[in-house]
Order: structure tokens, then sequence, then C-alpha cells
């Protein structure tokens, strides 16, 4: 039961917001942006658009997994090596990444390119510091027992500090989708790329309120449905990672 609690509140602003569009005529009901997004995927041009903005996101959190996470690993293994990358890694991280789009556009000289750079940068600092932080955290003691039944330093990564580190690693990753998300449409709507972020310009230049709130709830929905399918498949393949946390509960 305590599972549906966290519907009760939206359940409430719907009918708080269904109330509002009777008495304001300028805030569409819900049924009419329901409608909107029915008419929208039918038409099938919301689809391409998505389907294009996923990639990105896919491309951009992978490329960032693939830097980071080696990364990670050899500067964990080297003493007081984060004294030195910290305040870099701190720099990279207060930087709002949509800032570095015009330089990446002008080295890159071309905006596909540019924006998966920033989705790059925005996955790869969160999960660079959260797997750092999980390998280098590593129960000494379990480490200890790994050296005295004569494990390898292969072994001892593989079977303790990799596992232990692995709920830091998928917090990580989680974080990097979720700040990922946040900047692509912001680039998409600076450079006027297909994906999501058209369909907002397209939306406004018509002055189509309906469509602009159906657009922001798709994108909080993907939001949300990325994140519980991460955390789904933590919870049924990784049983030790229970602790990462999560905003629907788990």
């Amino acid at each position: 039961m305590n599972k549906y609690k966290g519907l009760i509140l939206p359940l409430l602003l719907i009918l708080l917001w269904h109330l509002f569009s009777i008495f304001l005529p300028l805030i569409p009901s819900p049924i009419v942006v329901w409608t909107t997004t029915l008419q929208s995927f039918e038409s099938g041009l919301l689809w391409n658009h998505l389907l294009i903005s996923v990639s990105r996101i896919i491309s951009g959190v992978l490329i960032g997994l693939l830097f980071a996470l080696p990364l990670a690993i050899f500067t964990s293994r080297i003493t007081n090596s984060i004294y030195w990358i910290g305040p870099l890694l701190n720099f990279i991280r207060l930087t709002p990444a949509l800032a570095l789009l015009p330089l990446f556009l002008l080295w890159s000289d071309d905006p596909s390119t540019a924006v998966l750079m920033v989705i790059t940068i925005s996955a790869f600092t969160p999960i660079f510091i959260s797997a750092e932080k999980g390998f280098r955290n590593a129960d000494i003691k379990l480490i200890e027992v790994g050296k005295t039944l004569s494990l390898s330093e292969e072994l001892i990564f593989k079977k303790i500090i990799f596992p232990f580190a692995l709920p830091s690693l998928i917090a990580g990753i989680r974080l990097g989708v979720t700040y990922s998300w946040r900047v692509l449409v912001g680039s998409e709507l600076l450079l006027s790329l297909t994906g999501l972020g058209t369909i907002f310009m397209e939306a406004h230049t018509e002055a189509r309120v309906d469509k602009l709130i159906m657009l922001i709830l798709l994108t909080g929905i993907l939001g949300t449905l990325v994140d519980w399918i991460l955390s789904k498949l933590v919870s049924d393949w990784i049983p030790w990672c229970q602790e990462v946390p999560s905003y629907d509960g788990n």
C-alpha cells in the first residue's frame, strides 16, 4: 500500500489543475492536454523527435561512463590523488554544462556533436565522483582477507572492490542520466536541433500552451521512467545495492 502513496499528491494536483482550467481560460484542462498528447503520438512526429533525444542521452551517458570508469579505477589506486584532481573536479562540476556549448560548437562545427559533448560532460562528472569514492572506500578488512587467502590483485578487485563500489557507481549513473536529461532539451532549443527541443520551440512559436504543458510533463515522466528502470534493474540484478537512494522510496 505504501508504494501507492506517492500517487496521491499528483492526483490532487491534476484535480486542482482541472479546477483552475475551468476559471482561467489561458490554462488548458488535463483533458485537452491528454488529447493533444494522443494526437502528437498518432502523427508519428513526436515519436521521431523523442527517439532522437533519447539516442543522444544514451550515447552521451555511455561515452561518459567509458571515460569515467577507467579513470575512477586508476585514481582510486593512487594514494592522495584526490587532492590533486579534487579542485579540477569541483570546477567542472560547478560549471554549467550549457556554458560549454558555444565552445564545443566552435570546435566541432557540428551542432549534434556539440550537444553530445555537453551531455557527455554532464554525465561524466557524477559518474566519476561516485565511482571513485566507491572504489576508494572499499572495505579494507575484506581486502585484507583476500590477501590472506592469497588472491591476486585482479581477483581482489573483481570479487571485493568492484562489488563494494557498485552501489556508488549505480548512483553516479543515475545522477549522470538526470543531469544529461536536463541539459539535452536546453541544448536542442539553443541550436534548433531535431529532438524534443524543436517541438518546444514550435509550441512556443504557435502559442500552444497545451503542447508546452504536454512537453513539460513528457520530459518529467520520461526522466522518472528511466530512473525507475535503473532502480528496478538494481533491485533485480544487484541485490546488495539496495542502499542506493531513489526518488521513488526504494
